[in-house]
């Protein structure tokens, strides 16, 4: 992240860690080679939370009012309208 790390989390399953930042993007990290797997871009904002689902397919990501859920792989799965 070019600024400071918010939220991490640890993939369920897989050696995989999330995290959020300042920057406005989640990470998708190997944490057995440290290499960036996937790079979702928020557009917007702080990345404030990341949660893998309990199965380790999906990952949720928040930024201010707006939820949005990546495949593992960091393709865009849905959207949400920002929470009022």
């Amino acid at each position: 992240h070019g600024a400071g790390v918010l939220d991490l989390d640890t993939h369920p399953r897989e050696p995989l860690v999330a995290t959020g930042g300042e920057d406005g993007k989640a990470y998708v990290t190997s944490l057995e080679s440290g290499e960036t797997l996937a790079t979702l871009d928020h557009g917007r904002g702080w990345v404030e939370r990341v949660r893998w689902s309990s199965d380790g397919r999906l990952l949720a990501t928040v930024s201010g009012k707006h939820l949005r859920v990546w495949t593992s792989q960091g393709e865009p799965f849905e959207a949400f309208p920002p929470y009022r």
